[in-house]
């Protein structure tokens, strides 16, 4: 690049030696100068996306169901997910990102839709919590729904599901220091689960036990030490293990099973080939290994034994 030329200015003209004609004079040679700079300036590079942990290949536009081909004329998939729960779905403070096992799937999808992964542009999460899943996806405001959404047969008559993807068993989280050790204990103890969740449900079945309903776990998690405090948490074991981790020494997990919780991922009622879709993606993440990958990068930095994969569509 060829420097720019220094420019040199004789003044001669008596109309030019007040200083007012001056300072004019200065306001144009330094405008001249910015624009010079810029001009040799070399143009800025597009921020590159982070390279991909995931080995899975974009699908062939021949092998799409319409609502894919949808997705890509728009050019984003919308994912509704949790903001709140450590492991699963999180939103970083530092950097913005959802981190967990859910946002890990979501992106296995993103990059078998598109290629590649840009957050921001071609993926994008949607806050969503239990109570909202199900209206999230009749109405649009989604394209899917992965967040800890556990599969029933009652929900089925509202939601396609495609999965499972991991399997998790309700457990019961106690402040560190509690007496609360078995599920004997919490006869006449009052435990907090998220509205619109199947841990509220099995809860509510378990005679001796006050179950309390909160918006969230990680309101049911703050409750522990509120004003109106309760004496335990009952969800799954993983969105146990998250809040247990990120505050070391504060929680502890009683390690009992209230029954399993298979999660799917949320469709809008009546998507056949869709799900067809995201099961065929699904089954290939856990022959090529991505399925691992995303356990290894979430729960795997809590010490928790790799389980064995599901078998998608049972």
């Amino acid at each position: 690049m060829l420097k720019p030329a220094k420019l040199i200015v004789v003044i001669r003209s008596p109309f030019l030696r007040s200083r007012s004609s001056l300072r004019r004079l200065l306001i144009v040679l330094t405008g001249l100068s910015l624009l010079s700079a810029a001009a040799c300036a070399a143009p800025t590079e597009p921020k590159s996306q982070s390279p991909s942990r995931y080995v899975i290949a974009q699908a062939p536009d021949d092998a799409l169901p319409a609502e894919i081909e949808k997705i890509k004329e728009v050019g984003r998939l919308l994912v509704g997910t949790r903001f709140d729960q450590p492991l699963t779905g999180l939103r970083n403070a530092a950097t913005g990102r959802i981190d967990g096992f859910d946002a890990e799937v979501a992106r296995i999808i993103a990059q078998r839709i598109f290629g590649t992964v840009e957050e921001g542009r071609n993926l994008e999460f949607v806050e969503t919590l239990a109570k909202s899943r199900t209206e999230y996806l009749s109405n649009g405001e989604v394209d899917m729904v992965i967040a800890t959404f556990t599969i029933t047969q009652q929900r089925m008559q509202e939601v396609d599901f495609a999965g499972p993807y991991f399997t998790a068993n309700q457990d019961v989280l106690v402040k560190e220091g509690s007496t609360i050790k078995t599920m004997d204990d919490l006869q006449g103890k009052k435990v907090c689960a998220a509205k619109g969740s199947t841990s509220l449900q099995r809860l509510k079945e378990v005679k001796g036990v006050t179950p309390v309903e909160l918006k969230d776990y990680s309101s049911c998690v703050a409750a522990l030490d509120g004003a109106d405090p309760v004496d335990a948490v009952s969800t799954d074991n993983v969105i146990l293990q998250g809040f247990r981790e990120s505050t070391p020494g504060a929680y502890r997990v009683l390690n009992v099973s209230l029954g399993q919780e298979p999660y799917g991922i949320g469709l809008k009622h009546g998507s056949p080939e869709l799900r067809k879709f995201i099961n065929d993606t699904l089954t290939e993440a856990i022959s090529n290994g991505d399925w691992k990958r995303a356990f290894d990068a979430t729960f795997g930095h809590t010490g928790m034994k790799v389980p064995d994969p599901p078998t998608v569509g049972t």
